[in-house]
């Protein structure tokens, strides 16, 4: 299974270059916005989908998660 953080750290790192690029001017304005569009229009669909992953994998994971933040970090 492909980490989702590493995921989104990848995409972020690629909008950040895309951002150096722009300040440079080798990246016209509108080419960054349009990235940074996609880029969040992707970031919800790729963590939704982890999640939906997760509940096929794993059928009572809301309770699973559930139980567990109810618990105390420390006893």
């Amino acid at each position: 299974m492909i980490c989702v953080r590493k995921v989104l750290v990848d995409l972020l790192i690629l909008l950040y270059q895309s951002f150096l690029e722009w300040k440079s001017g080798a990246l016209p304005y509108f080419e960054l916005t349009e990235l940074i569009h996609v880029f969040q229009t992707e970031v919800p669909l790729i963590v939704k989908t982890s999640y939906l992953y997760l509940e096929t994998i794993f059928p009572n994971y809301d309770q699973q998660q559930a139980s567990i933040a109810d618990k105390p970090l420390v006893t």
